[in-house]
């Protein structure tokens, strides 16, 4: 007689893979997946800030630089085979530099700078000013 409740029995080569299994696997899967992902992303992220600080640093230090020097007014490229002071621009950057009196102040200058810079086939731009007082002897 056939029982309606019959045991199911494995044998060693009668092994399945279970719905459990299954969900686990691609549940690993997602997850390597994921991190490799935030991995790539942080990689980027980590030197995108690396090449806005250094051109943060390299503007500022030409800003100080003008000040100290008693320029007054004019436009200046910096690049790789040039430099203002000493002052370098770091690797693959160049910088447009424009001073200028500020209207109705005699002793006010405006600096503007704009350092560019490739990043990933894109040119990049970070911009930078300052008012300095210069004072006429």
């Amino acid at each position: 007689m056939y029982s309606l409740r019959q045991k199911i029995v494995r044998t060693a080569g009668d092994r399945g893979t279970s719905l459990l299994e299954v969900l686990a696997s691609m549940v690993i899967v997602v997850l390597v997946v994921q991190l490799t992902y935030i991995i790539v992303f942080s990689t980027s992220q980590i030197t995108r800030s690396g090449d806005i600080t250094a051109a943060s640093y390299y503007a500022t230090a030409l800003i100080e630089a003008i000040k100290a020097e008693g320029i007054d007014s004019g436009s200046y490229q910096f690049d790789k085979d040039n430099s203002f002071n000493g002052i370098k621009p770091p690797k693959g950057m160049a910088a447009q530099v424009t001073i200028t009196p500020v209207d109705g102040q005699p002793f006010l200058f405006l600096i503007e700078i704009s350092v560019n810079w490739i990043e990933s086939g894109q040119t990049k731009e970070l911009e930078m000013s300052s008012i300095f007082r210069r004072d006429m002897q």
